[in-house]
């Protein structure tokens, strides 16, 4: 059973933690938002312990997080150079500061989606710290084949409920052989050399939004609208409608003339079925960038000029807008957690920043509270709607 406890650790903290990664004493900066914001997970401490660096490589890290991982290989590195990249503004956040305190200076954060082709062939190894999702993980395995030289090796390291074996079968696919170098707490780190390109390609590599440079696309009609999307791997639901988001779509009304908040946008729906409905000014923010990168591709398609697409943790990047009404259909789990904190931050946060008779709009599955968070803030509190194991809340400030 779920409980229903909201957390009492503040959303917006920042801390400095201390480890030790493989005889390395390592401080990092961390918040909530970060799955396991505040350890190192085994499958950094297995990266740490097996990955074999000589100090002129070059490597390639996916999945920074906090960036711990990143000041070890780093410093064996350290005639060389390492990029790193994730999907979460958080993770990129908590890198840079991470690196500026272990005084890290050959690191480079990678905050494009796509990989620049000048890296193609000449990366020495490239590490994947196991994403949420196979097919986002299948992503960053077709982007590794590009980026490594011949003779180049790949590293996998992640847990077994996360779905590392799964993963190491689709890099076989691709590289062929590979070694499994060790396991800790149920997770494992697996090897692979780049040969030859295998004479039949994996199926998966030329899927829409795992090969490089191509999107996931969809058609949608929501709300009396069609909408031809863009997606990629690793968003939310990133290739259907949610079922949270199309009956808060059937709930709400929209005024016209009035400037609305997407938060937490995913690949945009509710932000263009705002601005299709009338809305004067639509802003929309995730802490996703590939959530980021797909809201501002389909906004480009639909030719809109009054919205506007915004990394954001929570409204930190907004924090001086104000709105007439904010919609959301908030994460609720860090990894395979119930966590409310950032939903909490969304709620407290979306209160400040709406005009007053302002409108909060929220889905949320059935068993989760969130008016016990919302009714402390809001003069009046409508239980709007409730379908499928979903239901919508609307808080009135």
């Amino acid at each position: 059973m779920v409980s229903n406890t909201f957390e009492t650790i503040s959303y917006e903290q920042c801390d400095i933690l201390k480890s030790e990664l493989h005889g390395q004493s390592i401080q990092f900066y961390s918040k909530p938002g970060l799955d396991k914001w505040n350890q190192i997970t085994p499958s950094a401490s297995l990266i740490a312990e097996y990955v074999e660096v000589a100090p002129d490589d070059r490597l390639f890290l996916f999945g920074c997080g906090h960036g711990a991982s990143a000041v070890s290989l780093a410093r064996l590195a350290h005639r060389g150079e390492i990029l790193l990249t994730d999907i979460s503004l958080i993770a990129f956040e908590m890198s840079k500061r991470t690196l500026e305190m272990n005084g890290i200076h050959n690191a480079t954060l990678v905050e494009d989606i796509d990989i620049p082709h000048d890296e193609n062939g000449k990366i020495d190894l490239v590490i994947i710290d196991l994403p949420k999702g196979r097919r986002l993980a299948q992503r960053w395995l077709a982007q590794a084949w590009e980026l490594l030289r011949p003779g180049g090796y790949l590293y996998i390291a992640g847990s077994k409920e996360e779905g590392i074996q799964s993963v190491v079968k689709d890099g076989q696919m691709l590289w062929g052989s590979y070694a499994i170098l060790g396991y800790q707490k149920g997770n494992r780190i697996a090897r692979f050399k780049k040969n030859d390109l295998p004479s039949n390609l994996p199926y998966w590599i030329t899927q829409p939004g795992i090969q490089p440079g191509t999107w996931y696309e969809m058609d949608l009609n929501i709300a009396g609208f069609y909408l031809h999307l863009h997606s990629l791997p690793g968003i939310f639901s990133f290739d259907r409608l949610d079922k949270g988001t199309r009956i808060l779509l059937e709930t709400i009304n929209i005024p016209i003339g009035s400037s609305l908040l997407d938060l937490g946008c995913g690949y945009g729906v509710i932000g263009l079925v705002a601005a299709l409905s009338g809305a004067n000014r639509v802003d929309m923010v995730d802490i996703n960038l590939l959530a980021i990168s797909a809201s501002r591709e389909n906004v480009k398609q639909e030719v809109f000029h009054n919205t506007n697409v915004i990394p954001s943790d929570a409204l930190h990047s907004v924090k001086d807008q104000r709105y007439n009404m904010i919609v959301t259909n908030p994460p609720f789990h860090s990894g395979k957690k119930v966590d409310y904190q950032m939903a909490r931050a969304f709620i407290q946060q979306s209160w400040q920043q709406l005009e007053p008779a302002g409108q909060f709009a929220l889905v949320a599955n059935q068993f989760i509270r969130y008016d016990d968070i919302m009714r402390p803030l809001f003069r009046q509190v409508l239980h709007a709607a409730q379908s499928e194991g979903f239901q919508v809340w609307v808080g009135t400030k």
